[in-house]
């Protein structure tokens, strides 16, 4: 129940940062860098944000969270 409530939470914070004006080409390649060291480090999940003068210009969550999940 948990997990589902969070799960809800972080799915109602990304809808949120997908309409906040981000500025994409500074953060170019960021997405499979993470994906990349994930891999390597055999992370299941995990989420980011990049915040820039008090405003969010990257939310985003990757993999699973928890590795049950898989």
């Amino acid at each position: 129940m948990r997990s589902t409530r969070l799960s809800l939470l972080f799915l109602a914070a990304l809808l949120i940062a997908s309409s906040v004006n981000a500025q994409p080409a500074p953060l170019q390649g960021l997405d499979s860098l993470i994906r990349q060291s994930m891999a390597e480090l055999q992370v299941p999940g995990l989420a980011i944000a990049v915040v820039k003068d008090d405003e969010v210009v990257f939310l985003k969550g990757y993999g699973v969270s928890s590795e049950e999940a898989e």
